[in-house]
């Protein structure tokens, strides 16, 4: 008893609630001793209980350091190995470092300079304010191009004449003798033919407004090239070769444009038919005075109204610009605009809800608009000019020429998914088509047969007047 008195003294000071010497347990009764075992017992069990919850909590803290130890461990290896692989690379991070302080210093300069060029007082102002992009100073260049070489054409003969008469063509004016390859002068045909070729490289530089401008300078150009051709520097085909390529290309560019546009609408937007054929009698009587191309059925699509505009002023552009040989390029482009429209077209057909509106839309640009923009090629590049000139009929015939360029052909659907069901829209349209017209032919039989039939019956009636005048 005495013995557990003193542990429980020194674990915990206050164990009991008042101090007493143990003499004094002589004098206490036998209900007090009962009562002090009790409390004694009591604070026993919960020095117990303390001494439990501490093992336990020191045993959690035990397994949380060997955790976290094997987890600072596992850490500490990967860091190891990263830093191995790491060191490898530090001589490039510190070429890359050296590298950015370069580029910094560079960008620092450009920055700078960048500020002086904002300034309106800069020099390079002055310079784009210079007119090289009009086309009367294009004109000039090319004068002062011919002049200053014609002189110094001229002077460089009369001072070094060529005394290789054998292999020239004499001519009564020396000045316009022709150059050969075994000439002395040979050195100045080269360096006038490297000045043509700075020159040719300056105008193509230069951005035209329209391809009037050009027109304007290809003539300048043609006239400048022949100027030079006694001397044995006709560049006329260079000109032609350079310059018809340009013009292509702008007429392609326009036509990629109208294309673009015209195939980045969301949908078919066709107007509806009860307006149009409500619309349809007073359009033909505000029309009826005007000579119109184009079919009347064309206005219920306004995209295809503006598609086609864009393809006319195209067309109208360069049909005095460019030779018989590139038609076939011009042609290349229109049908493969009209190739990607259709591919445009079958894109809608994977809804079958729009298969009513891509007929309709397929019918209108097969039977009215490519026989139109068809005619419209053909009145700007026509047989007699374009083929009759240059071949026989045996070679070429009209109806060759119109079969070479026909729109509709049967590659015209060659990038839709969907190629069988646009041929048969088409044997359909054809088959819609020829019976329309069996019943046409059938009414003017008809109407031809009653106007026969009223013809005999008033020539019948006027004998029988005639008659009966004849008999009173």
């Amino acid at each position: 008893m005495d013995e557990k008195i003193n542990i429980s003294k020194e674990n915990s000071p206050t164990l009991l609630n008042h101090q007493f010497d143990y003499s004094d347990m002589h004098s206490m009764s036998l209900d007090e001793l009962k009562n002090l075992r009790r409390k004694v017992e009591s604070k026993v069990q919960n020095l117990q209980g303390e001494l439990s919850d501490l093992a336990f909590h020191n045993y959690r803290t035990y397994v949380d350091v060997s955790t976290t130890a094997e987890y600072c461990r596992e850490k500490f290896s990967q860091m190891d190995t990263l830093m191995r692989q790491s060191s490898s690379s530090f001589p490039n991070l510190e070429e890359q470092i050296d590298q950015f302080k370069n580029q910094s210093t560079q960008l620092l300069n450009e920055f700078k300079l960048l500020s002086d060029v904002e300034s309106t007082n800069f020099l390079i102002w002055e310079i784009i304010r210079l007119p090289k992009s009009e086309p009367d100073f294009i004109l000039r260049v090319i004068e002062v191009y011919r002049e200053c070489m014609y002189d110094t054409i001229i002077l460089y003969l009369a001072v070094f004449p060529d005394t290789d008469t054998q292999q020239r063509f004499v001519n009564e004016d020396t000045r316009w003798e022709r150059w050969t390859g075994s000439s002395q002068n040979y050195l100045l045909q080269c360096w006038a033919q490297k000045n043509i070729e700075r020159l040719l490289s300056y105008v193509q530089c230069c951005e035209y407004k329209s391809l009037l401008d050009i027109e304007m300078m290809v003539s300048k150009l043609m006239s400048c090239a022949f100027s030079f051709g006694r001397m044995g520097l006709d560049f006329r085909p260079l000109v032609h070769c350079k310059f018809s390529q340009m013009v292509l290309n702008i007429f392609q560019n326009k036509i990629e444009a109208a294309t673009k546009s015209f195939t980045s609408n969301e949908k078919i937007d066709l107007i509806d038919d009860g307006i149009f054929e409500t619309t349809q009698s007073e359009l033909k009587k505000e029309i009826s005075r005007v000579d119109l191309s184009a079919p009347l059925e064309l206005c219920i699509w306004d995209d295809l109204c503006i598609f086609g505009n864009s393809i006319i002023d195209a067309l109208n552009e360069i049909r005095h610009s460019i030779y018989i040989n590139s038609i076939r390029r011009v042609f290349n482009i229109l049908h493969f605009s009209f190739q990607n429209i259709f591919a445009w077209m079958d894109s809608f057909l994977s809804n079958q809800e729009n298969i009513f509106i891509v007929k309709k839309a397929t019918f209108l640009l097969i039977k009215q608009f490519l026989p139109f923009i068809n005619n419209c090629f053909f009145s700007c590049f026509p047989y007699e000019q374009c083929a009759k000139k240059y071949f026989t009929i045996g070679n070429c015939s009209l109806n060759e020429y119109k079969n070479t360029f026909n729109l509709m052909n049967l590659n015209i659907f060659g990038l839709c998914k969907n190629e069988s069901l646009f041929f048969e829209m088409i044997k359909e349209f054809d088959l819609k088509e020829n019976e329309e017209q069996n019943i046409l032919i059938e009414e003017e039989s008809i109407n031809t047969k009653n106007l026969e039939n009223e013809e005999i019956v008033k020539n019948e009636e006027e004998e029988k007047k005639e008659e009966n005048l004849q008999v009173e």
